[in-house]
């Protein structure tokens, strides 16, 4: 089983620091950023995937400006995505 859905950041916001169960697949969609996975930050930009292994540390950072960050997510195995819920 699959969990997919979608993440608008605005600008200039960052998640919290988090880790999960599940392996997570992103796809931007269209704005740009940083994604940090256990302290190594890789820039993302519309038409990236990235895999974040479970358990990693990781946030999304939506880059200043006036374009939102969008990302299309994937977990992997599903449940994860409950504490977007709250």
């Amino acid at each position: 089983m699959i969990a997919m859905g979608t993440a608008a950041l605005p600008p200039g916001f960052r998640t919290t620091p988090h880790a999960h169960i599940a392996e997570e697949i992103a796809i931007v969609l269209s704005g740009s950023g940083v994604v940090d996975i256990d302290d190594t930050a890789y820039p993302v930009e519309a038409g990236m995937v990235l895999l974040t292994p479970s358990n990693s540390s990781h946030t999304t950072a939506c880059a200043p400006g006036r374009d939102p960050l969008v990302i299309l997510w994937f977990y992997a195995p599903p449940g994860s995505e409950r504490r977007w819920l709250t």
